[in-house]
């Protein structure tokens, strides 16, 4: 399936949007009824584009980024919450480590300042060689009710990687689709988003992160 265009926001004010063509299968099992585990697999697209301007189209390409990779990953959830739309009590514990093979990648850029900015951002330097990543991450969350229609909710969200034979984002380059994206306060579908206050949403993206938040609701 085709997810809707997410934005990405770099040093230099530029907006970008990103785009994912997913196709996975999972087998999976469920236990206790609270509990499931299963194994995924697919091949993954994703295409980076420029805002729309006028007249951009004479000098730089709108399409500046394609990536593929093919993903293994298996995953462990935990849903324990009293009802699916706002939950007065309960927790929920998601665990997952996925595989990211076969990179490969395609950038396209114009001859001005912008593209040449992002272009340094988005082009592996000269000589990288990365056969494969490998990231973690536990997103946990717990709801304490204080009164009938008040609860206190608590979150913690971890993320780490593996580039290559470094380990927490020790690495020259890492593809945007490997990062870990923070910002926003929705809860988004893709596992390597974190909820950030005070961001917008996906606004910062890095190799590894740790978010822990305190809300009352």
């Amino acid at each position: 399936y085709k997810l809707s265009d997410v934005f990405l926001y770099f040093e230099n004010n530029s907006t970008l949007y990103d785009r994912y063509i997913n196709q996975t299968i999972a087998l999976g099992k469920n236990m206790l009824n609270n509990n499931a585990i299963y194994l995924s697999g697919g091949y993954h697209t994703m295409f980076i584009n420029r805002d729309v301007k006028f007249f951009s189209f004479m000098d730089a390409p709108k399409q500046i980024f394609e990536g593929s990779y093919w993903s293994v990953g298996l995953t462990f959830e935990r849903n324990m919450f009293d009802r699916k739309f706002f939950p007065a009590k309960g927790s929920s514990l998601k665990l997952e480590a996925r595989a990211f093979l076969d990179n490969s990648m395609d950038v396209r850029f114009g001859d001005n300042p912008e593209d040449k900015y992002l272009s340094s951002i988005l082009t592996p330097p000269s000589g990288f060689s990365c056969g494969s990543y490998y990231n973690a991450l536990l997103d946990y969350n717990v709801l304490c009710p204080i009164l009938p229609r008040v609860a206190l909710c608590s979150n913690l969200y971890l993320g780490i990687g593996t580039y290559g034979s470094n380990f927490f984002g020790e690495s020259s380059y890492i593809y945007p689709y490997a990062k870990f994206y923070v910002g926003g306060v929705e809860t988004r579908r893709m596992a390597n988003y974190a909820r950030g206050v005070g961001f917008q949403s996906g606004e910062l993206s890095v190799g590894n992160v740790a978010v822990a938040s305190l809300d009352l609701r």
